[in-house]
This record gives structure tokens, C-alpha cells and sequence, in this order.
């Protein structure tokens, strides 16, 4: 008896579940889903392994649009192939962001006399002075790949350095730090973004 009632309320509810799609597609929910699925290609992409060449996130990009264009006849098969070819397009934004982005990261922590333009102070809780400085030279020894921007602390500043100003002194500087344990959050990865190549303390 049970298993007859089961049976018979299937395509009810199967009708019920077409009926609630149908109106919400037709309320242009479909429209609010497609920064969802950007979001989902973007996340993919970052959550790759090892870094894929343009080749890849392009070839899928157009191989999911062709899927789409041929399934414009049978319209639920066009939704998913739609929805497959928005989180294409969302793994090659994330890939030309990180292109785009192309900061020079520091290798290996060294210390060098750095000179270069102040982009912004901050002062910090414990009375330091944190600031992000645009990277003009680099002597004693002079660094081959130099990173363009740097955020570098200071116990003490000149009280006339703000934004704008040319500043010069030795500091120590350490390539930024990856996640302290796996799956936590990684600064490496927030300064790529920000365009910060290193970071440090001024040693005078």
C-alpha cells in the first residue's frame, strides 16, 4: 500500500518541481544565477593544483559555447550547457586576472638598502609605522629582480615622510608567507593581488 501511494505521487511531484522551475526562470532567476556560477569557475580555477596554460580555460570556454548553440532546441539541456559555459568564463577571468596581475614575487628574504616612493602609512597597534612603498632601487647588493612594491614596518619615521615622499633605508625583506597550516588563509596570495612583491622591516 505504501509502495502504491509512493508510486503515484511521483509524477505529482515531479509536475510540482517543473511548475516551481518554470516560474522561477520565468521571474528571471536565471539571470540572478549568473554571477554564481562566474563565482564557481573563479573558485575552481583557484583551486587547481597546478596552473593551467591559457590553451585549456579557452579551449573549454569555446567547446561549452558551441554545446550551447547546438542545444538551443531542447531548452532544460541549454540551461545546463549555459550554466557550464558562465563557469568557463569564470576559470578564464580568474586566469587572465592572474595574468594581468603578474606581480614580481621576492624569492628568498635578504637583506639591501631600498629606496623608493611612499604609497601609504599605517600605524600600527604596537606604536610601528607600516608602509607600502613603490620601489624605485635597491643597493648593497643591487637586486636583479627586484620586486616593484614592498610593505615594510618601521619603529620610527621622519616626521615630514607621507604619501608621496622619497624615502631610503635598509631593511630586511622576506618574500610573503603562505598559509600557516593547510587550508588556512594565505597571504602569499592576498599580496600577489595587491601587487605586493615582499615584505619587511626597515633595519635604520
Amino acid at each position: 500500500m505504501r509502495r502504491q501511494i509512493s508510486l503515484t505521487s511521483l509524477p505529482r511531484l515531479r509536475h510540482s518541481v517543473n511548475t516551481a522551475a518554470s516560474l522561477e526562470l520565468d521571474r528571471g532567476v536565471a539571470f540572478l544565477l549568473v554571477p554564481v556560477c562566474l563565482a564557481i569557475g573563479a573558485i575552481g580555477y583557484f583551486s587547481l593544483t597546478a596552473e593551467p596554460d591559457f590553451a585549456r580555460p579557452v579551449a573549454v570556454v569555446i567547446l561549452t559555447g558551441i554545446c550551447a548553440l547546438v542545444s538551443r532546441s531542447w531548452p532544460k539541456t541549454h540551461l545546463c550547457f549555459m550554466a557550464a559555459l558562465l563557469c568557463a568564463l569564470g576559470l578564464l577571468a580568474a586566469k587572465v586576472e592572474t595574468w594581468r596581475a603578474g606581480t614580481q614575487m621576492l624569492g628568498s628574504e635578504i637583506s639591501t638598502q631600498v629606496t623608493g616612493r611612499v604609497v601609504s602609512l599605517d600605524r600600527m597597534e604596537t606604536g610601528r609605522i607600516r608602509l607600502t612603498i613603490d620601489v624605485t632601487s635597491t643597493a648593497r647588493p643591487k637586486l636583479r629582480y627586484a620586486p616593484e612594491r614592498v610593505r615594510l614596518s618601521a619603529r620610527k619615521i621622519p616626521a615630514d615622510v607621507t604619501a608621496g615622499s622619497l624615502i631610503t633605508g635598509y631593511a630586511k625583506l622576506l618574500p610573503p608567507t603562505g598559509p600557516v597550516r593547510p587550508d588556512s588563509y594565505d597571504f602569499s596570495f592576498d599580496s600577489y593581488f595587491a601587487g605586493i612583491g615582499g615584505s619587511g622591516f626597515f633595519l635604520g
